[in-house]
């Protein structure tokens, strides 16, 4: 029963530190599309479609981020839920343990 329960802040420490990698990246891909769309040549037609291009692979890439951090957040809550339902049934069981040696 303890050991469930050391877990789940560990578990909120690894997934903590995953969506600060996430947003770093996030911020990072934002700073390198804000900096490469703001430096283009209007007048360059391969330029322009370069960094629309760019454009695309950098939201492309936004969107993946975003899936799995949306993917990261169901299986925490999905691990959350089965810690619940474990704590649940072994407190269930110590108390039909108990009933059982008063009875």
């Amino acid at each position: 029963m303890f050991l469930t329960i050391t877990k789940i802040p560990n578990l909120w420490k690894i997934y903590l530190k995953k969506l600060t990698i996430l947003a770093i990246t996030i911020t990072f891909a934002v700073l390198a599309w804000a900096n490469l769309f703001l430096n283009f040549n209007i007048n360059a037609n391969a330029a322009t479609i370069q960094d629309l291009n760019l454009a695309v692979t950098v939201e492309g890439i936004s969107d993946q981020i975003e899936g799995k951090a949306q993917e990261d957040i169901g299986t925490i809550k999905n691990k959350l839920d089965n810690a619940a339902d474990n704590v649940e049934d072994t407190s269930e069981g110590l108390i039909d343990t108990v009933k059982d040696f008063f009875n």
